[in-house]
């Protein structure tokens, strides 16, 4: 599920590339940010299924393997201990999950090559040493591996995001949220449980998606009006000195200020620090903190900041 942290930089990219782009029409790249956040969605799912592809593909190995023993030679029950995993069997069975993915059409087909590596490095891992060294094997026990092995093995792997980038670039920065929506998940399903067909929801609430919309067009908009208060508290500073981002980020932060009564302002303000530690350079955290300290104070004073319900809390 999606935080308003990452909503919030979602929208900053999104007006960035309004800006670059030099267009009048807001709606066009209003729906390319919409477009974006709902395709974290699909990296969602495709992680989930990478956990069901990779097991699959075990099965595939073993089967051909098999193929080629004669009829006394058996496969050792440990090395088919994976390929039985009773987790990965009860994911594969999420049917909501294989309706989501061929709806979107979403599949690890024709990228062997990501499953035979991860494939690989999970069987060579400590993680799977450990698993097949187990006396007995349990649900439990094999939803514990596969939620690590997810962890440790699958969410970090570099390759995967390189995959990842490729198809869509905006899911290099997608890819946290992806793996946090799929751990959820995973932890989620239960051996006796008949109500964890669900998916996680991207949005918290229609509010959340609603306050995407806003954000951006108002911050487009309003833009100019931001800019120039924002030049008020910066008198020593050429605007064209200042980064694109930071001063994005900082109008975006006005227009939380003004437009949006029921945020505090001091949330407005963290929000930016932190999002600023992300995509801006080493020092922007502190002329931003600067900036929309003495912004908000000014802008209060002057009557122009009128917050309530939550809002109100500081």
């Amino acid at each position: 599920m999606l935080t308003r942290r990452h909503i919030r930089a979602k929208v900053m990219q999104s007006v960035y590339a309004f800006v670059q782009s030099g267009r009048d029409n807001i709606t066009v790249e209003q729906n390319n940010m919409l477009r974006s956040i709902d395709n974290i969605f699909d990296l969602y799912l495709l992680q989930l299924e990478f956990v069901v592809a990779v097991v699959e593909w075990d099965k595939t190995m073993i089967n051909k393997k098999k193929n080629r023993l004669s009829s006394r030679e058996r496969i050792p029950a440990i090395d088919e201990l994976l390929a039985n995993n009773l987790f990965a069997q009860k994911l594969a069975q999420n049917t909501v999950l294989q309706q989501n993915l061929d709806d979107n059409n979403l599949s690890w087909k024709n990228n062997d090559e990501y499953l035979q590596i991860l494939l690989k490095e999970i069987k060579e891992s400590n993680l799977y040493t450990k698993y097949v060294a187990r006396e007995k094997h349990t649900f439990k026990s094999d939803k514990n591996f596969i939620v690590d092995v997810f962890k440790e093995i699958i969410a970090p792997n570099e390759k995967l995001h390189d995959f990842f980038e490729s198809e869509n670039i905006s899911w290099l920065g997608d890819i946290a949220v992806a793996n946090s929506m799929a751990v959820k998940s995973l932890t989620l399903i239960f051996d006796d449980s008949e109500d964890d067909q669900h998916l996680m929801k991207l949005y918290k609430d229609d509010e959340d998606r609603e306050f995407a919309i806003d954000l951006f067009s108002k911050t487009v908009a309003n833009a100019g009006i931001f800019s120039d208060l924002v030049a008020e508290k910066t008198p020593g500073w050429d605007a064209e000195r200042i980064a694109q981002l930071d001063l994005i980020m900082m109008q975006m932060a006005v227009c939380e200020f003004m437009k949006f009564p029921s945020i505090p302002t001091k949330v407005t303000i963290n929000e930016y620090l932190e999002i600023s530690k992300d995509f801006s350079t080493p020092k922007s955290k502190v002329f931003i903190n600067g900036v929309l300290d003495k912004l908000w104070r000014d802008l209060d004073k002057d009557g122009k900041i009128n917050k309530s319900g939550r809002g109100l809390v500081q």
